[in-house]
């Protein structure tokens, strides 16, 4: 995890996760809905015009004039039931030339004299036999309507097949792949979207987590709070705990974690002890290093031992090393087995984690629902990001006075 405590990592890890998942999704939607829509078959053919019967000189250059400036008019007639009557009347079509002319249309291709017709339907072989049958349509209405030559008394324009209409080899829509593309794409913008503002909103949650100041030690206030020492430092702490200790007291079992970069782990020293003045039975999982001279016990050691539980011990936690690893609900289990009840001092086991990056287990402990005390805002952010924001109630974030 050490790459996600990188803050400009974490904050568009969100945004990044959301919208990969929302971009899977929305494909995933593009294609289904694809699957849908009733597939289109399109299929052209092109129509050349010609000068019809012609004289030689001035007589053949009008025609040619003359054709050139109805090549438009003869490709607007492709849709009309002029050409279309004829089609449907061919082929038999249930559907009248008006209802036909919404799929057939006609365009004259620049400075030509080619008129390109276009066909859609619901299947290859309608598509191609309506592209067909409306070129030959359109070929018998232009030599009908086209003005009769003087001399022989043919049509000045004529009018034949350049480009057969084929069966199209798959239909033109719906496009699967674009639908699943664009699916993906407004998943992923909508997915970005959201990620964004869950991640200004635990950002401000967390802001607005509890905070709370521990003055730095001095001569005389040590490091270390002994019981029953007062001064600023010893103070700050028992504030810090005094709403970790709300609500009826129970007999079961309750938590604190204490995280952050404390190399020598004073802040969950000085929080056992104090939760021992509290007149709680402290079990405080330490660094075997950082326990060194509070005569610390192993894990197995409290296992197997029997403690006594009387006023001896009333005010001194339990010092435990040699317990990394263990998830909470083992820890708490097994306590309750070796530990005889006591009515009116309940356990508070307190789980003192070098980082939650580099402990194993930790995560585990934060999750029983405890007190979670981040020893620096680094470690804040990276338990805002493991707790909702319903259970950012339980996170303190301690700040150098």
């Amino acid at each position: 995890m050490p790459l996600l405590s990188d803050e400009r990592v974490r904050r568009w890890l969100l945004p990044a996760v959301v919208a990969g998942a929302c971009a899977v999704l929305g494909g995933l939607l593009g294609g289904i809905a694809v699957r849908g829509q009733p597939a289109v078959y399109a299929a052209s053919g092109s129509v050349l015009l010609t000068p019809g019967e012609t004289s030689v000189g001035s007589d053949a250059m009008a025609n040619s004039t003359y054709m050139q400036t109805q090549v438009q008019t003869y490709a607007e007639m492709v849709g009309t039931p002029l050409v279309l009557g004829r089609v449907v009347k061919e082929l038999g079509l249930s559907e009248s030339a008006s209802q036909l002319s919404g799929r057939v249309s006609g365009k004259a291709t620049l400075n030509t004299a080619i008129i390109d017709v276009s066909v859609r339907a619901s299947s290859a072989e309608e598509a191609m036999r309506i592209a067909d049958g409306a070129q030959r349509s359109l070929i018998a209405t232009v030599e009908a309507i086209s003005p009769k030559s003087s001399r022989g008394g043919g049509p000045l324009v004529e009018a034949r097949v350049l480009r057969a209409a084929s069966a199209p080899p798959g239909p033109t829509s719906p496009q699967r792949s674009v639908w699943v593309l664009m699916g993906a794409a407004v998943g992923a913008g909508v997915g970005w979207l959201v990620g964004s503002l869950l991640s200004r909103l635990r950002e401000r949650a967390l802001r607005t987590a509890r905070h709370h100041v521990i003055p730095g030690a001095d001569n005389t206030d040590e490091a270390v709070v002994a019981v029953g020492r007062r001064g600023p430092r010893a103070g700050a702490y028992r504030a810090l705990v005094a709403p970790l200790l709300g609500g009826p007291r129970t007999d079961e079992a309750r938590t604190v974690v204490v995280l952050g970069d404390d190399h020598d782990q004073r802040h969950g020293v000085n929080i056992s002890l104090v939760l021992a003045e509290t007149g709680h039975y402290v079990v405080a999982l330490m660094d075997r290093v950082a326990a060194g001279d509070l005569d610390p016990i192993t894990w197995r050691e409290l296992m197997t031992a029997q403690l006594p539980s009387g006023e001896v011990v009333r005010n001194e936690p339990v010092w435990v090393v040699d317990w990394d690893g263990l998830v909470a609900n083992e820890v708490l289990s097994r306590l309750k087995q070796v530990r005889p009840h006591e009515p009116g001092r309940p356990v508070m086991v307190v789980a003192v984690c070098r980082s939650l990056d580099d402990t194993l287990g930790s995560s585990s402990w934060i999750a029983e629902g405890g007190a979670v005390i981040a020893t620096d805002e680094k470690e804040g952010r990276l338990v805002s990001n493991l707790l909702g924001p319903e259970d950012l109630g339980r996170l303190v974030v301690l700040q150098d006075g």
